[in-house]
């Protein structure tokens, strides 16, 4: 599937699509609108990108702003937590810090 084409499917109905590239540096990108101040915003993008992971087993995300760090942030505590019958759990956690955040 095109990457437009993608981008438009995880988008749907919660978000915007920017621009997109087939052949960035390291593989394709998609660039989402959004607005660092909204936390309406922010939802909608963890959305569109578990869209991502999970429809398109895209595994490398960039972020505007991040910091550059030698490995990436283990978050697999967060993932394992309360054994594999949590995972509705953690998904509800972790929307709620997201609302929670200023």
């Amino acid at each position: 599937m095109a990457i437009d084409k993608i981008a438009q499917e995880v988008a749907e109905g919660v978000g915007q699509v920017h621009q997109t590239n087939p052949e960035g540096t390291r593989g394709p990108v998609i660039i989402f609108e959004e607005f660092h101040t909204s936390r309406a915003g922010q939802l909608e993008i963890a959305i569109m990108l578990q869209r991502l992971h999970q429809r398109h087993n895209m595994k490398k995300i960039g972020l505007e702003g991040a910091i550059q760090a030698t490995r990436p942030i283990d978050a697999a505590w967060f993932h394992s937590i309360g054994g594999p019958t949590a995972k509705q759990a953690r998904e509800d956690i972790a929307v709620r810090m997201l609302a929670k955040a200023k």
